[in-house]
């Protein structure tokens, strides 16, 4: 190889790939991090998107089981004092279902259930006897309205 050859094609050739290495190298590096930062902000912004989404299916279960128990203290209360006023009224001997009277506005209380999304906190969180004890909850209070409803009706009918 002369020298005319090496500075002439040689030289231009390895500064070109050496160039070429050197600038997508760095592109590299460079790019990888932004994306890095972008994904970085992206799950940052999902998990905080997540907890949103736990607080707010907490709070629906929270208000779902307040409800349930103002209404099932409600009828508690209710009972305690239709079997009061039979007893204040002469009726002891008298079966307990016959000494309780209609109660009021239960064809309106609508059943309660769990959506997947408000069960997924405990799902989780590992605590799948919480998701048990919900479903069940929920199975029974439909069973007790249903039940009410139903002597209501064969009282009165």
């Amino acid at each position: 190889m002369s020298l005319e050859y090496v500075k002439d094609v040689v030289i231009p050739l390895l500064s070109g790939i050496g160039g070429a290495v050197i600038g997508s190298g760095a592109s590299y590096l460079a790019s990888s991090r932004l994306a890095k930062l972008a994904s970085d902000e992206v799950l940052k912004r999902d998990n905080a998107a997540r907890a949103d989404q736990d607080k707010r299916a907490a709070h629906q279960i929270f208000v779902k089981l307040h409800v349930i128990a103002n209404v099932l203290g409600s009828f508690q209360k209710q009972t305690l004092e239709m079997v009061a006023k039979a007893d204040n009224d002469g009726n002891t001997d008298m079966p307990l279902y016959q000494r309780l009277s209609s109660f009021a506005g239960i064809e309106r209380e609508p059943s309660i259930e769990f959506s997947a999304e408000e069960l997924a906190i405990y799902i989780g969180a590992k605590r799948a006897d919480y998701v048990d004890d919900l479903l069940l909850l929920s199975r029974r209070y439909a069973a007790c309205l249903a039940s009410r409803v139903d002597k209501r009706d064969s009282q009165t009918g």
